[in-house]
């Protein structure tokens, strides 16, 4: 039998009710753009964040001591084999403007965690600062003097010479906390290390070269982080007592030297003050970076879940629409079949009818979807610093898409042929019975009584 009458009739079909394929392709659009959008803003954000800390250099590891970090510290660092390590002094104080709490902390343009300048230059001299973008909202702009109380710096008196980000604090709303004024973090600067009078660092930041390829975000990484900060904790066994006997030991030394002897409860207490505690955080103990990875989590977790109503919802649709359809055709189908085509040869006609639909469902979803809901996500994320919008078509996403809408159009046209399939041509060439217990427009209006 030719197959030419089948294609002859599929297109006539389509045009024929082009409206419904049309209502059907729209349909799983929708799931697709719900399924493939959600399923794309997890992944859009892990990779704005790993665009952000490769570009910044943001360390792996940061190394704290509650007694400051040496020089023997450093050197303990450096040490370890794969790594950038960068020293930095910090200093928390208050502003002389508004009595603001700032970090103040040493620049590093050239090794870890480097900030990210959004307006104006860099310091080039010792007089020179940059503050944190939010440090805007305090009225502070490029080329003020800018003044701090602390007796911990050169100088207390710099010019502003530009606004900058760091991957140091991601979120707009945290940053962190002080041990001065009302013990939370306003707003961070940065400094020539130069200016800084303090004999120790505040941190050491450790970058390795093997966790450089993996997402901070992958089980790779945190994997291999592990390993690494073992390796870390290796490497600075037995350190914190010992710095504590430096301390101890250059104190009495000190004292010594000014011809005063301290008493054993003294000794004591000298002890206390001094002991070093050593701590190593990670990025994920940054300010508000926890809350973004539980962010991104929440999202990821969604995608799982709630666009698979949009699919079943899709499916009832398109099941409900291609049954009334065959239902339509049932004397073109008695037809076909009084022809000698096929069982099979006549469900492809209806076949290759939903999958035009599936293919143009999917294609229009995948689209909309990675370009559209993504950037609506971005667009309400307003807190953090992340300003890259990267779009990943996810492959796993769009293929379970194809797979869910595929089998949701051809199922449902499966289902509605199956009975019409198997009936006779002279039953299908007949209009359809109506259901058993229902009554016909004739019935309904025929009364016994009436015509006797």
């Amino acid at each position: 039998m030719s197959r030419k009458l089948l294609l002859k009739s599929l297109w006539r079909n389509i045009w024929a009710t082009k409206g419904r394929l049309i209502a059907i392709i729209l349909i799983i659009m929708l799931g697709t753009l719900m399924f493939v959008g959600i399923k794309s803003v997890g992944p859009d954000m892990h990779q704005s964040a790993n665009q952000l800390y490769k570009q910044q250099k943001s360390a792996d590891l940061t190394l704290t001591s509650t007694t400051g970090l040496t020089k023997q510290d450093l050197k303990l660092a450096r040490s370890i084999k794969g790594t950038t390590v960068k020293a930095n002094k910090s200093i928390f104080s208050l502003d002389r403007k508004d009595n603001h709490v700032v970090q103040v902390m040493s620049s590093s343009t050239d090794k870890l965690d480097r900030p990210k300048l959004v307006s104006g230059h860099f310091p080039r001299h010792n007089g020179e600062i940059v503050l944190d973008q939010a440090a805007k909202q305090y009225r502070f702009k490029i080329g003020d003097t800018y003044q701090l109380k602390t007796s911990q710096l050169g100088r207390q008196s710099y010019r502003i010479v530009g606004f900058v980000t760091s991957p140091q604090f991601i979120d707009n709303q945290t940053r962190g906390n002080a041990n001065i004024g009302n013990g939370q973090v306003d707003y961070f600067a940065y400094l020539p290390q130069s200016n800084f009078n303090q004999p120790v660092y505040s941190t050491i930041g450790i970058k390795f070269k093997n966790l450089t390829k993996f997402s901070v975000f992958s089980s790779e990484y945190k994997a291999k982080l592990k390993a690494d900060q073992k390796l870390v904790n290796q490497q600075f066994k037995g350190r914190a007592a010992q710095r504590t006997n430096e301390i101890i030991q250059a104190t009495q030394q000190k004292y010594a030297a000014m011809g005063i002897s301290l008493p054993a409860t003294k000794q004591a207490d000298l002890a206390s003050q001094s002991r070093s505690v050593y701590s190593i955080t990670s990025i994920k103990d940054r300010p508000g970076v926890s809350g973004y990875f539980e962010l991104t989590d929440r999202i990821t977790s969604i995608a799982n879940v709630f666009p698979l109503f949009f699919f079943l919802v899709a499916a009832l649709i398109t099941f409900t629409t291609m049954t009334r359809m065959v239902e339509e055709d049932r004397m073109q189908i008695g037809t076909l079949k009084a022809l000698g085509y096929h069982r099979n040869e006549i469900a492809l006609n209806y076949l290759l009818y939903a999958l035009i639909a599936a293919t143009f469902g999917c294609l229009l979803g995948v689209i909309l979807g990675t370009n559209t809901l993504p950037k609506i996500v971005y667009g309400a994320m307003h807190q953090y610093i992340f300003t890259a919008q990267p779009l990943l078509y996810s492959q796993s996403a769009i293929v379970l898409a194809v797979i869910f809408s595929v089998l949701a159009t051809l199922t449902a046209v499966l289902i509605a042929l199956l009975a019409e399939l198997r009936s006779k041509p002279a039953t299908l060439l007949l209009p359809k019975a109506p259901k058993a217990g229902q009554r016909i427009l004739l019935e309904k209006n025929y009364s016994p009584l009436a015509s006797s």
